[in-house]
């Protein structure tokens, strides 16, 4: 079996045995000295490596996805955190705020997503929002719950009946009788109504009757 020559040497197709590379000979396409520092330039201008294998003029050949160019553009390598590499394209794409890029391989946009109620300004340490805020639409920044809703792990819920009537809620409380609470925050029921539930609505009392304090009636 053939080995391969040692540098600056090179051994013909019908030869045994290795000898001295020579400017101009014609089997000079199988010595290390084809590997000149153009070739190595041009291969990592491009994002690609260089192949070069025994007997074969050397070579800029395309990363499979997943993986990138090591430093010195000799071998594929997983793709670094921070990045996205799609294979066959001259860039290495860096994940832009938003995206969530802190583990190496990825091959697409699409496996870049950042989660819901996750703060990945920071594409390489994504975040998750605390109680009593929550993600932005573009995941790249928390922001303070509203009244009107309550944020629970980053994720900002809309209140009904329940009453959400403060910043910074992370969980709803129920809506008082005597009260009927809408998108969350608490009205008090009118002189005619009542009601006697928790997270209830207001009803007009019967006829002939008042209302006891908003939350029950009695014969007028």
């Amino acid at each position: 079996m053939r080995s391969k020559c040692p540098t600056n040497m090179f051994s013909g197709s019908k030869s045994v045995g290795c000898f001295n590379c020579l400017n101009g000979n014609k089997y000079q396409f199988n010595c290390e000295l084809y590997k000149n520092q153009f070739t190595e330039s041009y291969c990592k201008s491009t994002n690609r490596i260089l192949k070069n294998e025994f007997g074969k003029k050397p070579s800029c050949q395309h990363c499979p996805a997943g993986f990138m160019p090591d430093e010195d553009g000799l071998e594929c390598i997983v793709c670094s955190v921070g990045h996205y590499c799609t294979g066959h394209s001259y860039h290495v794409e860096a994940c832009p705020p938003g995206k969530n890029c802190s583990i190496t391989g990825l091959a697409k946009i699409s496996e870049t997503n950042c989660g819901v109620g996750f703060n990945c300004a920071d594409p390489t340490a994504p975040v998750q929002c605390s109680n009593g805020t929550y993600a932005n639409e573009n995941n790249t920044k928390c922001l303070r719950c509203e009244p009107g809703g309550f944020c629970h792990f980053g994720i900002r819920h809309i209140c009904e009946v329940e009453r959400c009537d403060q910043f910074e809620m992370s969980e709803a409380i129920s809506c008082e009788k005597g009260f009927e609470c809408r998108n969350g925050i608490p009205y008090h029921c009118n002189i005619t109504q009542f009601n006697p539930e928790l997270n209830g609505k207001c009803s007009t009392c019967p006829p002939g009757n008042r209302s006891i304090s908003a939350v029950s009636t009695s014969t007028m």
